[in-house]
């Protein structure tokens, strides 16, 4: 008995030796653990230092700034040959030698979708941002472009979006398009020329355009100019070159031109103590509604023929509040404290009444 039994123990402590015991191989190493770079920063390092050739990029891709890049001889900054770029300069500064015609940032060829954001492009003998070949989709944001000899930036192609940038000190125009752009909230400041230059079926909102040599807000063509402040430039405060524009909600003060000149519709502006002949001066055939025009050196609002000019608050300008040429409806204006307060052509309308003492 005592025999049968050790027989039955000696058999299940084999059958557990062989179910608990491990594997005699040695397991293989282990899997790294660490990530390797591409996957840390999946984009494409720019390097920064003084260099004297341009960087340029060739694939399509997202590329970025590592540190301060100078440029020491007049070549471009970063030359984009390809669609589908974007460049942040996280930060930091991408700089010229201060002469020359090279740009910061430059097209080569006609391509599309490229986005520059997020620092400084400054001293270059041309342009801080340029495209001259017909390059549509362009974005740039939160950029400053600062002191280059050339404009801030241009732009040659449509659909363009620029946003909260900072155009100052540059040569020529602080931004300028060929071609249709959204501009938001973006300042103009002490430029040799225009502040902001767009062309046909753009937008210019909430931005500002101060002590530039030029006009502060320069549309060529059917735009859209919003909620703007536009002060102390040497030529107007806003012009519309005779195409029909929607001027609505600006500040337009102190310009040493005009105040306000364009056709299409000019509402709820306030225009103050511009120095020129005119606070708005409005083309043939323009609405000119509920806007404020005071102490501006002559003309509180010029309208010419065939325009509406209803609901306006005119006062304290040198010459006439208000003057119209034939056939305008004039209504509901307030004229007074002007050296003559309303003018009217021929064959004007006025079915409520203006006050004007």
């Amino acid at each position: 008995m005592k025999k049968q039994i050790f027989c039955a123990a000696l058999v299940l402590f084999t059958v557990c030796g062989n179910i608990f015991a491990g594997s005699l191989q040695p397991s293989a190493a282990p899997a790294p653990t660490m990530k390797t770079l591409d996957q840390v920063e999946p984009r494409i390092a720019i390097p920064g230092g003084s260099f004297s050739t341009s960087f340029t990029i060739s694939a399509p891709g997202s590329y970025y700034l590592t540190g301060n890049r100078t440029l020491t001889s007049d070549v471009n900054g970063i030359s984009i040959d390809c669609n589908n770029v974007t460049i942040d300069l996280m930060g930091y500064t991408l700089a010229g030698t201060g002469s020359g015609t090279a740009d910061g940032i430059k097209t080569n060829i006609r391509i599309n979708n490229i986005e520059v954001r997020n620092g400084t492009i400054t001293t270059f003998g041309g342009c801080g941002i340029s495209s001259y070949l017909l390059c549509d989709d362009i974005r740039i944001i939160n950029v400053r472009c600062v002191s280059n000899k050339s404009r801030g930036v241009f732009l040659y192609g449509d659909n363009s979006r620029i946003d909260n940038c900072i155009f100052s000190k540059n040569g020529k125009e602080g931004f300028r398009t060929y071609g249709s752009a959204v501009v938001t909230n973006c300042m103009a400041r002490d430029n040799n020329d225009v502040g902001i230059y767009v062309d046909t079926g753009s937008v210019v909102s909430s931005c500002s355009s101060v002590n530039n040599n030029g006009n502060g807000i320069l549309v060529h063509g059917p735009s859209t100019v919003s909620n703007n402040t536009s002060y102390n430039n040497r030529g107007n405060g806003i012009y519309c070159s005779n195409a029909s524009c929607s001027i609505i909600g600006n500040t337009v003060n102190t310009n040493d031109a005009n105040g306000i000149i364009a056709n299409g519709i000019i509402k709820d502006n306030c225009v103050t103590g511009n120095r020129g002949n005119y606070g708005i001066y409005a083309y043939n055939g323009a609405t000119v509604v509920n806007n404020k025009c005071s102490s501006n050196s002559n003309y509180g609002i010029y309208a010419c023929e065939g325009s509406s000019v209803i609901g306006n608050s005119v006062y304290y300008n040198s010459g006439c509040g208000i003057h119209t040429g034939n056939q305008c409806l004039v209504d509901l204006n307030s004229a007074v404290e002007n050296e003559t307060n309303i003018e009217l052509g021929l064959y004007c309308v006025v079915p409520g009444g203006n006050n004007a003492p």
